[in-house]
């Protein structure tokens, strides 16, 4: 019982942290006004371009990381015994699932924090 008591202290410790940093992030970002007066004439500018093209290809590489979560989680699979196949899919869909839900902590908080 002692280590299960073990793991939960350092857990919370660990989540404690990241509460403490979600919650003090909005004190350090940048305060200075956007260099556009609005949404035309940025687009207007060479700046959107790029823009585009970064968008773009951030895209393309979340496709193909999760391309490659399901190439891994089948070699992962063939590797493993059938009694296993379950808990090694479930644990793969199981991080994409947390990587999706800390994307949207992260969107909200730069949404209270006005960042967008």
């Amino acid at each position: 019982m002692k280590l299960r008591s073990q793991h939960l202290t350092s857990w919370l410790k660990i989540s404690g942290l990241f509460v403490l940093l979600a919650a003090l992030s909005p004190l350090f970002g940048p305060d200075e006004a956007p260099p556009y007066e609005s949404y035309d004439a940025f687009v207007e500018s060479g700046g959107f371009a790029l823009f585009t093209v970064n968008n773009l290809w951030l895209l393309i590489s979340a496709a193909l990381v999760f391309i490659m979560h399901l190439g891994f989680s089948c070699v992962e699979t063939g590797l493993c015994q059938s009694k296993n196949t379950v808990n090694i899919l479930f644990k793969n869909l199981f991080i994409v699932a947390i990587g999706y839900s800390w994307l949207r902590v992260l969107r909200i908080q730069r949404h209270v924090s006005g960042r967008l």
